[in-house]
């Protein structure tokens, strides 16, 4: 009954959205709201924790914070204009709907390019390579603050096992443990989902308005792809030291990673 009663909060709280999802403030991220900053929260932890999911009660450290804002820049649709798109996964990315519903149509980016109405064949390239370069910039500062993370984590797992309240703290601690992988692993496949979205509009955009400028695209791409490869591989290497060094606890479950994602590189 509970159950039933929160997903139709978040019913009626999607109709009313729009108007509010407009307005982005830091990160890309909406401006806060009550909607966006605890209704949608709220409810996601509800019915994820019915599904079965871990749900931490810990407060988010700043680092924990951070991590999740520019997360958000990342696991976003590309294209704000694409509103029901931003608003399923919104809708993810607060727990309202599971993990498995988040899912990107590569073709979409390239759509909404085209329906911009370039008016020349390098502005179109220009918007791109724009496009690609930004989220080159967004990568390096999300694996700091992941390694920053992921050293609280094995703080928080040594102040447990020292800790004589371990057994009442230990569910919240492992709970917030999968929330923190669970954003990190989410970064790392909405940037391949969107390394494949830019090969298809650059494959694209070569065949409907061919230019020397695909060439200075492509560089970019591949500059984009390795640092997606060293990001993906950076978030195994934090994952495998915490479990290796025992910090990770052996019952909380894979993050999202392990969901079918994207083509790209297999």
């Amino acid at each position: 009954m509970k159950a039933a009663i929160a997903i139709s909060v978040a019913l009626a709280t999607t109709l009313t959205w729009p108007a509010e999802a407009g307005r982005l403030g830091d990160f890309g991220r909406p401006e806060p709201s009550v909607v966006t900053g605890a209704i949608l929260p709220w409810i996601g932890n509800k019915l994820a924790a019915r599904r079965g999911e871990p749900v931490s009660r810990f407060q988010l450290t700043d680092w924990e914070m951070e991590l999740r804002a520019r997360a958000y820049s990342m696991f976003m649709p590309m294209h704000r204009l694409h509103f029901f798109a931003r608003h399923r996964a919104e809708l993810v990315r607060t727990r309202v709907w599971p993990d498995e519903k988040y899912r990107i149509h590569v073709a979409s980016y390239y759509t909404a390019l085209r329906a911009q109405g370039f008016i020349s064949t390098p502005a179109r390239y220009n918007a791109l390579e724009q496009a690609i370069r930004a989220d080159l910039a967004l990568i390096e500062p999300f694996i700091v603050t992941a390694e920053r993370v992921y050293a609280d984590d094995r703080r928080r797992m040594d102040a447990l096992r020292a800790s004589a309240a371990a057994h009442e703290l230990g569910v919240d601690a492992e709970a917030r443990i999968y929330e923190n992988r669970r954003v990190t692993d989410w970064a790392v496949i909405a940037m391949q989902w969107r390394v494949e979205a830019y090969i298809f509009a650059l494959d694209t955009t070569r065949i409907e308005m061919p230019s020397v400028r695909a060439v200075d695209v492509e560089m970019a791409l591949r500059r984009l792809s390795a640092a997606v490869d060293i990001m993906a591989a950076s978030i195994d290497r934090m994952e495998a030291d915490l479990l290796i060094e025992g910090h990770l606890p052996p019952d909380v479950p894979p993050g999202p990673i392990d969901l079918q994602g994207p083509v790209y590189k297999r």
